[in-house]
């Protein structure tokens, strides 16, 4: 009897998987018909026993959606507008929550059965990440301001698929992991940033300096780490990342682990043949960040001139790797 009942219990689990497959192809909502009819039996259960049996049994059509929906995604037959029209109601929070596991255990296994370094040297990381860290996909719009967010602080990676092609979710699930990669770095210069003691100090030595020529040779230090410290957090940061994320990304189209993507060809196109490859990201990047706006200690001549020369002297340095700190090893020309 429990050998039929299991045998049952799985039949109708491949049952609901192919139907689901099917009616995913026409991307609408009707998918969720059986995980609507069960919530609604589970909703109105009348005992613990029939409570318990239908929450089994929806957990179970939870689960054999997550996958579907996850490889409909990366099959085309899932687009973005699913997420947001047809799971945006707070009875598919769990639903959401297995649609989230299914995208990071996918990513984990693209890792693991990827020929790339770069992807190999990131599948070792995760798995430890995993342990301690959460990629979780947002779906239905929820913190939509971005389409990726690297949170340090509440120890999260979130990527929202609702806006993400599925042929890009890869990349950008990469390049957020390369930020936790470089994580030590950027607390640390965050830390020194933030230090109170050495804002105190600039702006009093603002007080009376009306220019950066006009410092000495240690005050001009102190002011040049500080803005550093700042470049480390924003530009530097994503420079460095995007430097990685590249490189990971043409290693998978030589193998044929990804298909193109047209606004990361077309960074990548501006590059000159005999052009180093660390001196072009920079210099692409460099320009597309805003200067400091005039307010705090920015609101200051000095700090501004200040800011200028820091970037010259970034320019200037010829082995950009001293730059890539931890995420060098993605570079073969920093190994």
């Amino acid at each position: 009897m429990t050998n039929r009942l299991s045998y049952c219990l799985r039949a109708l689990a491949l049952g609901l998987f192919l139907l689901t497959e099917s009616l995913l192809a026409a991307d609408n909502c009707k998918v969720l018909e059986a995980f609507n009819s069960q919530h609604l039996q589970y909703k109105n259960s009348t005992s613990p026993l029939s409570r318990s049996k239908n929450l089994s049994k929806l957990k179970r059509i939870e689960t054999g959606l997550a996958t579907s929906i996850v490889r409909g995604f990366y099959s085309k037959q899932v687009s973005n507008s699913f997420f947001k029209k047809c799971i945006k109601d707070n009875k598919y929070q769990n639903l959401k929550d297995k649609i989230s596991e299914e995208f990071k255990e996918q990513f984990k296994s693209q890792l693991s059965s990827s020929q790339t370094k770069g992807l190999q040297k990131l599948s070792s990381f995760v798995e430890v990440l995993d342990r301690k860290f959460v990629l979780y996909a947002k779906v239905s719009g929820e913190r939509n301001e971005r389409v990726a967010e690297y949170h340090r602080m509440n120890r999260s990676i979130y990527y929202n698929v609702d806006r993400l092609p599925s042929n890009e979710l890869t990349l950008i699930q990469i390049h957020e992991v390369l930020h936790k990669y470089d994580e030590e770095v950027l607390y640390k210069t965050s830390t020194d940033y933030s230090n109170i003691t050495v804002i105190e100090y600039l702006h009093s030595l603002a007080q009376s300096n009306s220019s950066f020529e006009s410092l000495t040779g240690p005050e001009k230090i102190i002011v040049k780490r500080y803005i550093l410290n700042g470049l480390r957090r924003g530009l530097l940061a994503e420079f460095k990342v995007w430097a990685a994320s590249y490189r990971i990304y043409n290693e998978m189209l030589a193998y044929n682990e990804i298909k193109k993507i047209s606004w990361a060809d077309n960074v990548l196109l501006g590059m000159e043949r005999s052009q180093n490859y660390l001196d072009y990201i920079f210099s692409y990047y460099e320009p597309r960040f805003k200067r400091p706006e005039k307010k705090y200690l920015f609101r200051w001549d000095l700090y501004q001139e200040a800011y200028d020369v820091v970037i010259k002297e970034i320019y200037s340095i010829e082995n950009k790797c001293s730059l890539m700190d931890d995420l060098s090893v993605f570079i073969t020309e920093c190994n």
